[in-house]
């Protein structure tokens, strides 16, 4: 099944500030890590302020295949996450339509 994970935290929380946050991180998400989950990472967006180290709150949302929601919440702890399914909208036009005149 599809989920939306979103995580967000102050800017002088960041992560992206402790080198030893960013490694275990790193580990959290290591392919051989997720794979043991049965979890596919297929997307990850960072709010731009999170990389330019801004003091407002900062969002990542990471779109995941995974066979539940409760490994998600395993796999992204300590971090507190809101974990969402998801559908994939089928006819969604993923182009604006050309206008004929």
């Amino acid at each position: 099944m599809l989920y939306i994970v979103s995580h967000t935290h102050a800017g002088l929380d960041c992560p992206g500030k402790d080198p030893d946050q960013m490694k275990e991180l790193a580990s959290k998400f290591s392919q051989d890590n997720l794979s043991n989950k049965s979890v596919k990472l297929l997307d990850v967006f960072v709010d731009q302020s999170c990389m330019l180290q801004t003091k407002k709150e900062h969002l990542c949302l990471f779109v995941v295949d995974a066979n539940s929601s409760s490994v998600l919440s395993e796999l992204f702890a300590p971090m507190h996450v809101e974990v969402r399914p998801m559908i994939r909208w089928q006819n969604f036009p993923s182009k604006p339509q050309e206008q004929h005149n």
